[in-house]
């Protein structure tokens, strides 16, 4: 650049080891004083051409790469560094220019944006890369994370993340192959810990409703009387859920078996401990089941009913204690022995309950129009659990989008075992806070409805 003006030092005599080596023989063995002195002046003259020219080719290359940096240029020419030694230092220290949205990127970094074909793939890749780090599968590189206080280059220091693609496939398995955990109302988090207001309303009597606002009928000039609103907060405070598994070193080698017990098992315990908490969590270090719920109505067992039995009058008072405006979306959570006795319950002589797959013509069974749906989670027939109607679209879930999956070769080296840990971080509870009492009548209602010991 203009702003660098070549530094060329000045002449400078040359030395008497050159003017020695220079002589040229003449007729005779005697060099003239006057011989010696134009040697010694076109020497002169040659280093100084060669200073020059090194000095502008290096400022030429400089200008070429964009370097501005008049002391780096300055340090390169006192140094004595010659125009290819210039050349590399540039190419090593010079940054790749980021690509712009949409470029595509040639050559050998391409590498690094090739997915993984499968998760055994990812897996293989990320213990090829800690047995042997010289050879790092480039695919690896964006998924590097840095340990604190230690080597950011080492996969055991920082380990490497899970690729997108398989982090979300595991959290779509989930909450498709979980019917509890796809009904309920999702908030995805960004901070460990989300608010949210709520109308504080636990009877919907004259004075109550919206937990305060109350209305009059007036005449004409007659003063109006003022309410208002009552509202709560709700807090949700993300929970850790942690699945660990250890994998043999010659399990590793068989990409396919690996990915399957990793994806699937996972993704089943993911399930299995976030729906299992959704219906009876205790609130403490994980979100609070709607079982524990303050906001549970128990519906009484009828008088002189056989312990350990349903009938047809326990479902539908059960169905009259639903909150009406979640009858759209209401469905039956039950214990697999109790739909044996399902069957023979009738109103007159229509079936209360409609099977899946007959009358119903749903994947389903049906009571009440709403699905029935068995599940892992209900207690055991004649105690409370075994069967409740819920609107689970009335229970919030917050949970942090990404899966984070780590692994160590350290932890169990000596038996020849990696380790995998998968950590979930999300809490739930129900919006509700309390039954409702009704307008008229003494019984409450809610979202959340089970049936009582019997």
């Amino acid at each position: 650049p203009s702003s660098i003006a070549p530094v060329v030092p000045e002449a400078t005599p040359a030395p008497q080891s050159l003017r020695l080596m220079t002589a040229t023989p003449a007729r005779s063995n005697t060099v003239t004083p006057e011989e010696l002195a134009a040697q010694a002046a076109a020497a002169a003259d040659a280093a100084v051409a060669a200073e020059r020219t090194r000095t502008n080719e290096i400022h030429a290359l400089a200008a070429e790469h964009g370097i501005t940096d008049a002391a780096r240029v300055s340090a390169w020419i006192s140094a004595g560094t010659s125009v290819s030694a210039v050349g590399l230092d540039i190419l090593r220290t010079k940054k790749p220019p980021a690509a712009l949205n949409g470029s595509v990127t040639v050559g050998a970094q391409r590498e690094t944006e090739k997915p993984f074909a499968t998760f055994g793939d990812y897996i293989g890749a990320a213990y090829r890369a800690e047995m042997n780090p010289t050879a790092l599968d480039p695919r690896l590189l964006p998924l590097k994370a840095a340990g604190i206080g230690l080597q950011e280059g080492l996969g055991s220091d920082g380990g490497f993340l899970v690729p997108v693609q398989f982090a979300t496939s595991i959290m779509e398995r989930a909450f498709i192959g979980g019917e509890i955990m796809k009904r309920v109302r999702k908030i995805p988090m960004q901070a460990n810990r989300y608010m949210f207001p709520a109308v504080d309303e636990t009877s919907r009597a004259t004075g109550s409703r919206w937990g305060g606002i109350r209305g009059y009928w007036q005449g004409e000039g007659d003063t109006a009387v003022a309410s208002k609103p009552k509202f709560r907060q709700g807090v949700l405070d993300l929970k850790k859920l942690t699945v660990l598994s250890y994998v043999t070193e010659e399990q590793m080698e068989d990409a396919s078996a690996t990915a399957t017990i990793l994806e699937q098992g996972f993704s089943e315990e993911v399930v299995f401990l976030t729906e299992t908490a959704i219906f009876e969590g205790l609130g403490a270090g994980q979100p609070l089941g709607f079982m524990n719920s303050a906001a549970l109505v128990t519906q009484a067992a009828e008088g002189g009913q056989v312990a350990g039995t349903i009938n047809q009058a326990n479902l539908s008072k059960m169905w009259a204690r639903l909150w009406a405006r979640s009858r759209n979306r209401a469905v039956w959570l039950l214990h697999q022995d109790a739909e044996a006795q399902l069957d023979g319950l009738l109103v007159g002589t229509t079936p209360v309950y409609m099977p899946p797959g007959g009358i119903s013509e749903a994947p389903f069974g049906r009571i009440k129009g709403r699905d029935v749906i068995v599940s892992e989670y209900n207690a055991a027939v004649g105690t409370p659990g075994d069967i409740v109607l819920v609107d689970l679209d009335q229970y919030i879930l917050g949970e942090r989008r990404g899966m984070d999956l780590q692994r160590s070769m350290h932890v169990r080296f000596l038996q020849g075992e990696q380790a995998f840990r998968l950590t979930y971080r999300v809490d739930g509870q129900p919006i509700w806070s309390n039954p409702l009492t009704p307008n008229k009548g003494a019984n409450t209602i809610s979202p959340f409805v089970a049936l009582a010991q019997r």
